[in-house]
């Protein structure tokens, strides 16, 4: 059913003299307490793992928790998951299942990708892709099916990502794993929103958001809030944003690039109530942030929550309103996608201060 804690309930006590079930039950373990938001006992658990599996001396096996342990130091936005990769994927066999193979690896074009090295991101998804239908696996293929959605969105082909999200939904539902059907609505939601499919958009990121709470599943609860929060600024409900903003810090200690973006939503609604000094805060960090992560949408929720803080400081008179505005212009000028709305509103918030 995918609920983090029922999982972690499960877990609970078990133990085993079989290797692989007490490496496979530590990896479990560490990925649930990451969707907690435990991060330091997720990586913790998963080191545990690596240890267990090391003490096995069995390749295959001490290769998956490193694949795992690189996946969670990237969705926390920890530097050195490059060396874990190498090191697992030397690990494995030249025989090894290509399947095997292409799941260890995978995270390298995850990193690639969201650093805008599209091209560098293609052969790893790929290879994900193919060796997951040649096994008919049907949880690699819900996984790679997901991620090809984000891979043809970064590549512009919206239309195609939106099947992909489509199929790997599908496939979860017939798995009944209900957060991984949530994980995989985020981005169908993105792609709503960006083909302007706007109602359709924004009745799946409700309908989701609200799910994820029941499910434990904080990660996606935060990424479903941060886009109900950019559909609410860009219609100019800054009541409704702000009504969303009470994640909690568990909540956001499961994925660092969540956070910085939520962040931003959260310093955009204080810069509209004229809080400015809490919001230049709070896009400070959001840019600190930014500089450490490497991360495109990232950088571009940046331009975008600039944009509007930007405007917000013109309006409540807080510098020199002409230069403030063209920077604000200039920032909305170069949003795509997502942003498409919210540059609009920003530039209607703008014409409205110049006309005074």
């Amino acid at each position: 059913v995918g609920r983090v804690t029922d999982a972690l309930d499960a877990l609970d006590g078990f133990e085993s003299t079989d290797p692989a079930l007490t490496v496979a039950a530590l990896m479990c373990r560490g990925l649930a307490e990451l969707d907690r938001g435990r991060p330091d006992v997720a990586v913790a658990t998963l080191s545990a793992a690596v240890a267990r599996a090391d003490e096995s001396g069995h390749p295959v096996l001490q290769a998956f928790p490193r694949g795992k342990l690189a996946f969670s130091m990237w969705r926390l936005g920890r530097a050195g998951l490059r060396p874990i990769v190498e090191e697992a994927l030397a690990r494995l066999p030249e025989e090894v299942d290509p399947l095997i193979r292409a799941d260890v690896g995978f995270v390298l074009g995850v990193e690639a990708l969201h650093e805008g090295r599209v091209d560098e991101a293609v052969p790893y998804y790929e290879r994900f892709l193919a060796a997951a239908e040649a096994s008919r696996e049907p949880a690699a293929q819900m996984g790679i099916y997901g991620n090809m959605g984000i891979l043809r969105r970064a590549q512009g082909r919206a239309e195609d990502a939106i099947e992909w999200c489509r199929r790997a939904i599908a496939l979860a539902r017939d798995l009944h794993d209900r957060t991984l059907e949530v994980t995989n609505a985020i981005t169908l939601a993105t792609l709503l929103f960006e083909t302007g499919q706007r109602d359709d958009g924004l009745a799946l990121a409700s309908s989701n958001h609200a799910a994820t709470k029941a499910l434990g599943a904080r990660r996606p609860h935060v990424w479903f809030t941060h886009l109900l929060v950019i559909a609410l600024l860009a219609e100019g409900d800054v009541d409704g944003a702000a009504a969303l903003c009470v994640l909690s810090e568990d909540d956001l200690r499961t994925d660092r690039r969540g956070r910085a973006t939520y962040l931003g939503g959260l310093a955009c609604v204080s810069a509209a109530r004229g809080a400015i000094d809490e919001a230049d805060n709070g896009l400070a960090e959001v840019r600190a942030e930014a500089e450490a992560l490497h991360d495109l949408p990232v950088d571009e929720a940046v331009a975008a929550f600039s944009a509007w803080v930007e405007v917000q400081r013109a309006r409540h008179g807080r510098g020199h309103r002409d230069a403030q505005l063209a920077a604000a212009r200039a920032r909305a000028d170069t949003l795509r996608g997502l942003w498409s709305r919210f540059a609009d509103r920003v530039r209607r918030m703008a014409d409205e201060v110049e006309a005074g």
